[in-house]
């Protein structure tokens, strides 16, 4: 609480830390805090906190959901490219080589049909490359994108709110400059 880094100065009552225990301890999907803190301040005037859902705070999710196996894609060269492929490798054009992220959860085959082959035909998957651990076609790897699963989009406030505001701020700016001036 020394220092004031973003929003980070919240202050937590030993009844929100029992709650935060209590639903992350239980695993439950779609849990809720009803302890949520609400910010009163702006610009140093205290309102009243506007009301909100409460937002899920709990979400459980299964390994392979935040898994994805990198496929290489290749394709057979152009006329007058150069490059000669290994043995027992299929030939193929080192500029248009490119990669796929495919979600764990979904074929491989059924992913380059619907999102590869409809805009590259001649493409194909690589599957000379393997991940060391499963030996299967593709490298696995994991991402948990945070924004992705937790953000909730929050609307602007209505613009004659806003312009209110700025008529209140330039009332008190103005009394405050006759108090320099005069």
């Amino acid at each position: 609480m020394k220092k004031s880094l973003g929003s980070k100065r919240a202050y937590l009552t030993e009844a929100q830390i029992a709650e935060i225990v209590q639903v992350y301890g239980a695993g439950e999907e779609g849990a809720a805090f009803t302890q949520e803190y609400r910010e009163t301040k702006t610009n140093g005037v205290t309102k009243p906190a506007e009301p909100e859902a409460p937002r899920i705070v709990s979400k459980v999710f299964p390994n392979a959901f935040f898994g994805y196996r990198k496929v290489t894609v290749d394709r057979p060269p152009r006329p007058g490219s150069e490059g000669k492929p290994k043995k027992g490798e299929k030939p193929y054009d080192k500029d248009l080589r490119d990669t796929e992220t495919i979600p764990l959860t979904e074929s491989i085959d059924a992913y380059m049909q619907r999102e590869v082959l409809p805009h590259v035909p001649d493409a194909w998957v690589n599957t000379t490359i393997r991940d060391e651990k499963d030996g299967e076609v593709g490298k696995v790897g994991y991402e948990i994108n945070f924004n992705r699963y937790f953000y909730v989009y929050k609307p602007p406030r209505p613009p004659h709110v806003i312009a209110e505001e700025i008529r209140e701020m330039e009332k008190r700016f103005l009394e405050l400059m006759k108090g320099v001036v005069g």
